[in-house]
């Protein structure tokens, strides 16, 4: 007696899409399309990279890109599944909070700026110092906040 596989995934689209469902599809569709693409191919390429060092190393080139594909696939069927759930996507987290006082921001702008000069020296002195460059990553984005609420380029 034959058993028969039946494929069951929690990650189908729905065939009635939104505009927002819609957009996540079409974010999602190429990405996946490469991914198949690449692993349709990449089994012809590790045999031949059996002989052929070239080939080797394109063939983790390829894995490498598959894993990368699937991760960014991933957080694509996450927000669609979030979007499914809630009826909204979920809100991006920010660094940290900004000043909303209009006439704080100047200031507030003033200090991250420092901010990312200060950090900028210390991983100058300190390459590895990876709490200072986390630090730097947030005071980096606040001033392009700031600059934006403000409309400097």
């Amino acid at each position: 007696m034959a058993i028969e596989h039946i494929a069951v995934s929690d990650r189908k689209w729905p065939k009635e899409k939104d505009a927002t469902l819609a957009a996540l599809h079409e974010k999602w569709k190429p990405l996946f399309a490469e991914m198949m693409s690449i692993s349709s191919r990449i089994y012809d390429v590790a045999k031949a990279g059996q002989h052929d060092m070239a080939q080797h190393q394109e063939a983790g080139r390829m894995a490498h890109r598959i894993c990368d594909l699937d991760d960014e696939c991933d957080a694509i069927y996450a927000q669609r599944d979030y979007y499914l759930q809630h009826g909204k996507l979920p809100e991006e987290k920010k660094p940290m909070e900004l000043v909303v006082d209009p006439l704080k921001i100047p200031l507030a702008l003033a200090n991250a700026r420092r901010y990312v000069a200060d950090y900028r020296n210390k991983l100058k002195r300190e390459p590895g110092n990876v709490k200072a460059a986390e630090k730097l990553k947030k005071y980096e984005w606040a001033v392009g906040e700031y600059m934006k609420i403000l409309k400097i380029d």
